[in-house]
């Protein structure tokens, strides 16, 4: 094994460290990370049995992630309709509401130009007053801006 400190003396010794460690923390890999969060899509109005209560088309591919869906008046037997329209079809998934709030976890993917339509339907002529839902939507990463950053910017950064 070859000495690092072959000096005569202390001071010598560090005045080869000092040479070396700049060299040794260049080569330690530094690995950043980055976050693309997800974007919250959130709607507002009034209930009407059987009709559309919300419907959205999606600029990029990605996830919706979750859902939250108030009433503002608890419905008796309800259920909400989540529609997907695609250019190749359509999907529908039934979801019963248990009381004024719920929370849906669909994890679906979407497509560019995909629908989402959201539908109350409702077994009787009940008025649920207003409504508000709000979706997580995480667009896919290749639709992320890249931005390239020396890591000495990063560290200064932060």
């Amino acid at each position: 094994m070859k000495k690092i400190f072959t000096g005569k003396n202390p001071e010598e010794n560090f005045g080869k460290l000092e040479k070396i460690l700049p060299r040794i923390i260049n080569k330690l890999s530094k690995k950043v990370v980055g976050v693309i969060s997800p974007v919250p899509i959130c709607f507002s109005g009034f209930s009407d049995p059987n009709c559309d209560i919300m419907s959205i088309l999606f600029p990029a591919s990605g996830i919706i992630r979750s859902a939250s869906l108030v009433l503002e008046n608890k419905p008796n037997a309800t259920t909400v309709e989540i529609i997907i329209m695609t250019k190749l079809h359509t999907t529908t998934e039934e979801i019963k509401i248990s009381g004024v709030s719920s929370f849906i976890n669909p994890n679906k993917h979407v497509d560019q130009g995909d629908i989402l339509t959201v539908r109350l339907n409702s077994v009787t002529e009940e008025n649920y007053g207003k409504i508000w839902m709000s979706l997580l939507w995480i667009p896919d990463i290749s639709q992320a801006e890249l931005k390239e950053q020396l890591i000495t910017n990063l560290e200064e950064i932060i």
